[in-house]
């Protein structure tokens, strides 16, 4: 994935990599780092997108930008789960000045990043561990296609997980190793 990524449904939001050069990244990133609602219900996401652009990060982080405004609107870290390999979890926050607002970001960030993740990765479903309490990640989450993954939510409520998982099967998943389908 390169330094910026183009969405398919919504033409004018944009993923870029942090740039530690860019002041206007480094202002969106502190003032995302000083949010305190992004911060009571995702712990560290400003830093792990700061923290991305390090060899051996164990996660890749974006801004969301939404270019026919030229503002950065959120973040978001793709990394690998340590439960199961094929399945990527994802993390985003939406700018406390483009929340609740008639362009749905943190819908538009979810299902841009999954359906961009579907087409150009080969892992299973991608994840979202969100707070009960957090009715507009949930709401984000069902209008972006995930459902509760009642399993993965059996052994979170096992391990005494706090979070939600709601989960989104990739549909262009082949198996590792198979090249072809047989149709008979």
């Amino acid at each position: 994935m390169g330094g910026s990524i183009m969405s398919i449904e919504n033409k004018n939001l944009k993923f870029v990599k942090y740039n530690e050069n860019n002041l206007k990244q480094q202002s969106f990133i502190t003032e995302i780092k000083e949010d305190k609602i992004i911060s009571s219900y995702i712990f560290n996401l400003a830093q792990d997108v700061t923290k991305s652009i390090d060899e051996g990060a164990n996660c890749i982080g974006f801004i969301a930008e939404d270019i026919s405004i030229n503002e950065y609107v959120g973040l978001c870290t793709i990394r690998s789960q340590g439960y199961d390999r094929d399945t990527l979890s994802i993390e985003y926050a939406v700018h406390s000045n483009y929340r609740n607002s008639e362009h749905k970001y943190g819908r538009n960030i979810l299902r841009n990043l999954t359906n961009l993740l579907f087409e150009t990765e080969n892992f299973k479903k991608a994840v979202l561990e969100i707070k009960p309490e957090n009715i507009s990640s949930i709401k984000a989450a069902g209008k972006a296609g995930f459902t509760v993954d009642y399993e993965l939510y059996e052994i979170f409520q096992n391990e005494g997980y706090y979070y939600i998982p709601y989960s989104k099967n990739n549909p262009y998943y082949k198996l590792p190793g198979v090249t072809k389908v047989k149709t008979k």
